[in-house]
């Protein structure tokens, strides 16, 4: 079985705070719920940009 990968980027927030506590309270729960099934999630956080 061929593997797919759902890759979601977000611009930096004007206030980190609240986009991680919105992040954790509500993109997650729907991710969960969408992907219902799926064998694995993983989210990362990268903290810095390139160049």
């Amino acid at each position: 079985m061929e593997t797919a990968k759902l890759i979601v980027m977000y611009p930096t927030p004007a206030d980190a705070e609240i986009f991680e506590q919105r992040y954790a309270q509500e993109h997650i729960p729907m991710a969960v719920e969408k992907l219902a099934g799926k064998t694995r999630f993983v989210a990362s956080l990268i903290m810095s940009s390139v160049g």
